[in-house]
C-alpha cells in the first residue's frame, strides 16, 4: 500500500512539473505576445519569418531611395518649369527688339534684360570653360541636388527600387549643355554671350531650347509616375510579409488564453491530488507505526 502511494506520488509529481512548464510557457507568450520564444518552437517559421525581416528591411531601404529620387525629380521640375518661364520671357524680348520703330536706346533695354536672364540660366545649367565658355568654371550650379549638378551629362542617377537586384530605376539624364540651351548660356573667351538678342535666328533658338526643357519635364514626369507605382508596390509587399510575420510570430491570443485556463486547472488538480496522496501517505505511516 505504501509503495503504491509512493509510486503515485511520483507520478503526480512529474505531471505537475510538466503542467507547470506549459504554465509558464503559456505565461510567457501571452506576456511577450510572441509565439516564438525560442527558435526550437517552431525552426522553420523562425527561418521564414527572419527571411521576411530581411526583406522588409530591403523594403524599407528602397523607401528611403524612392523618396530621395522623388525629392530630386521635385527638385528639377521645379528648375525646370523656372528655366521654362525664362525662356517664354526672352523670346518675347527677342520678339519686341524686331521692331525697327524702336530706338538703338529701347533696343538696348531690352538686351540689358535678355543678358541678365541669359546669366540666369548659366547659373543654373553650370559647366566648365570647355564646355559653356567663359573667364570661369561653373562647377557648383544652382540647378543641383546634394550638391551634384542636376543639367550635366552625368545628371542621371541609379535607384535600387526594391528587393531584388535587378529592380532598379535610372533618373533621366537632362544635359543643358548641349543643344540650343547650350547656344544661349555659351560666352566667349571675354565673356560676352555668343548670341545677341537681335540675332537673326534668336527666336528659333529660344523655341527648340523651350523644346529641350520640355522634354527634359517629360522625362522627369514620367520617371515619377514609375517611382509612384514602385512605391505602391513596395507598400503592398511590407504588409503582405508584414502579415505573414505576424502569423509565424504573434501569439493567438484566445488560445493561448484558454490552453492557460486548461493548464491551471490541471495544475491546481494535481497539486490537490498530491497533497492528498501525500495526507493518505503520512496517516498510514503513523497507524504502521503506531503501538
Amino acid at each position: 500500500m505504501t509503495n503504491t502511494l509512493a509510486s503515485n506520488s511520483r507520478v503526480l509529481l512529474s505531471s505537475l512539473n510538466r503542467n507547470q512548464t506549459t504554465l509558464d510557457r503559456h505565461l510567457a507568450r501571452l506576456g511577450s505576445g510572441t509565439r516564438l520564444l525560442t527558435p526550437a518552437d517552431d525552426p522553420a517559421g523562425t527561418r521564414t519569418a527572419a527571411k521576411a525581416d530581411s526583406q522588409r528591411a530591403r523594403l524599407a531601404a528602397a523607401t528611403i531611395n524612392i523618396q530621395n529620387g522623388t525629392s530630386r525629380l521635385q527638385t528639377t521640375d521645379s528648375y525646370l518649369t523656372s528655366l521654362g518661364d525664362t525662356l517664354t520671357r526672352m523670346s518675347e524680348l527677342a520678339t519686341y527688339a524686331r521692331n525697327e520703330v524702336l530706338s538703338p536706346d529701347d533696343v538696348d533695354l531690352y538686351r540689358r534684360e535678355f543678358v541678365q536672364l541669359q546669366e540666369q540660366l548659366r547659373t543654373v545649367i553650370g559647366g566648365t570653360q570647355a564646355q559653356i565658355g567663359g573667364t570661369a568654371d561653373i562647377q557648383t550650379p544652382l540647378g543641383s541636388y546634394n550638391g551634384a549638378p542636376l543639367f550635366g551629362a552625368d545628371g542621371g542617377t541609379l535607384l535600387a527600387i526594391g528587393v531584388h537586384a535587378d529592380e532598379t530605376l535610372q533618373l533621366p539624364t537632362i544635359n543643358l549643355r548641349t543643344g540650343d540651351t547650350h547656344t544661349l548660356i555659351e560666352q566667349d573667351a571675354a565673356g560676352t554671350f555668343t548670341l545677341d538678342l537681335t540675332a537673326p535666328d534668336a527666336i528659333a533658338t529660344l523655341q527648340d531650347a523651350l523644346s529641350q526643357i520640355t522634354t527634359g519635364l517629360i522625362a522627369v514626369g514620367a520617371t515619377q509616375s514609375r517611382l509612384s507605382h514602385a512605391s505602391d508596390t513596395i507598400n503592398s509587399t511590407d504588409a503582405a510579409l508584414e502579415s505573414q510575420t505576424s502569423r509565424i510570430r504573434d501569439v493567438d491570443i484566445a488560445a493561448s488564453t484558454t490552453a492557460l485556463v486548461r493548464q491551471q486547472v490541471l495544475t491546481q488538480s494535481h497539486t490537490s491530488m498530491l497533497s492528498q496522496t501525500r495526507e493518505m501517505s503520512t496517516k498510514l505511516l503513523s497507524l504502521l507505526t503506531a503501538d
